[in-house]
């Protein structure tokens, strides 16, 4: 996290008044690795591009990080890519519009920088404008990372079906919460 308090001039104060001002949408964290029965890094490249357009800020770890280097993401030049919010942002900070915050094991560091912009606001993670995506996934290690966001009120995607629809009770739990 410090890396990012640094990338951002030494506080969060600049992302939390481009939240508050609406300049940027909101933040979304992509983790996880290649999933075999997906074109590699199609899924986190898709997302990460449709994300940036739209003015909402990318951090991630791991197998993510790779990839959203091999398309530029993670250099500064690509806020030509990014909505006019974010690209305002990152153009003023001199920050890409994708940051990369650690490998595979690291996601907590997300969940540490949105405890932080939580408190600075005086408001809960679930009240944030934040989600987190593991639109590749393959391993449990995504889940369990995943079940552990849910329960910091962090809204979760998981972009392949994990293996729970052979219990109704299971699928049920996991549909309602957001897993």
């Amino acid at each position: 996290m410090e890396a990012i308090v640094k990338a951002l001039g030494g506080s969060l104060e600049p992302l939390l008044n481009a939240l508050k001002e609406g300049t940027i949408k909101g933040i979304v964290g992509i983790v996880g690795c290649n999933n075999p029965r997906i074109k590699q890094n199609y899924g986190l490249i898709t997302l990460t591009e449709k994300l940036i357009a739209n003015d909402i800020l990318v951090v991630g770890t791991g197998c993510w990080a790779m990839a959203a280097a091999a398309h530029g993401f993670l250099r500064p030049e690509a806020a030509q890519k990014a909505g006019p919010g974010l690209r305002k942002i990152c153009e003023a900070l001199g920050i890409p519009p994708a940051l990369h915050m650690g490998s595979c094991v690291d996601c907590s560091r997300i969940l540490t920088a949105l405890s932080a912009m939580a408190e600075a606001l005086g408001v809960d993670i679930s009240d944030l404008p934040v989600a987190g995506s593991a639109p590749e996934w393959y391993s449990e290690k995504a889940v369990a990372i995943g079940t552990f966001f849910v329960a910091s009120g962090v809204f979760v995607h998981l972009g392949v079906v994990p293996p729970v629809l052979g219990s109704k009770n299971v699928t049920k739990l996991c549909a309602r919460r957001n897993v």
